[in-house]
């Protein structure tokens, strides 16, 4: 599951049949609530389905990117890992489940994904082949992109573990950990 980063009233959720599920938090109502009784909690309403096109198998992993493309403009995007080893990144995912550009450049499963930086530029993900990859901005809608809808990235770098890699995560500092399935945790600068 991811929350939008902005705002935390959207969560995303993937499933084992490939989709991925927007939902929308929706507050209590205001003065629903007894005195003395407990405080009730927020629920979530299902806004839209949405299932990445090209990928296949079960959805392990979401992280939420926001590109900042100017001062005031924000776009948000979704980072979906595929157990067919597929990455897919959708714009607009918490806004409206628009289209999304499928990355395939892992030979196995994908299980964790992670924003490098709070400018959406640029995330990282981890793969059952043993490999961390580094995906980088490219080009936007409007600008290179042929068909003008989404944003695209392209591998930049790829660290090569020769064990699985199950999670990764960036420190404050900015470097990345990744956690493998040898039982060792790999810190990168």
């Amino acid at each position: 599951m991811a929350v939008s980063p902005v705002g935390a009233s959207r969560l995303a959720s993937g499933s084992g049949d490939g989709t991925v599920k927007i939902w929308d938090l929706v507050p209590p109502r205001s003065g629903s609530r007894q005195p003395k009784q407990a405080p009730q909690q927020e629920e979530w309403r299902l806004m839209s389905t949405t299932v990445a096109s090209g990928c296949g198998g079960t959805v392990l992993s979401l992280c939420p990117l926001v590109v900042r493309d100017g001062p005031t403009s924000l776009n948000h995007l979704l980072v979906s890992c595929f157990s067919d080893g597929r990455v897919a990144v959708g714009r607009n995912s918490f806004a409206d489940s628009a289209n999304c550009h499928v990355l395939a450049e892992h030979t196995d499963l994908v299980y964790s994904a992670c924003a490098l930086g709070n400018d959406g530029r640029s995330f990282a993900t981890a793969s059952y082949d043993g490999t961390v990859k580094v995906w980088n901005l490219c080009s936007t809608p409007g600008t290179s992109n042929p068909d003008g809808h989404h944003y695209e990235y392209q591998c930049t770098q790829t660290l090569q573990l020769n064990t699985p890699v199950l999670s990764i995560c960036t420190l404050p500092d900015g470097r990345l950990v990744a956690g493998c399935s040898d039982f060792t945790i790999r810190l990168f600068a």
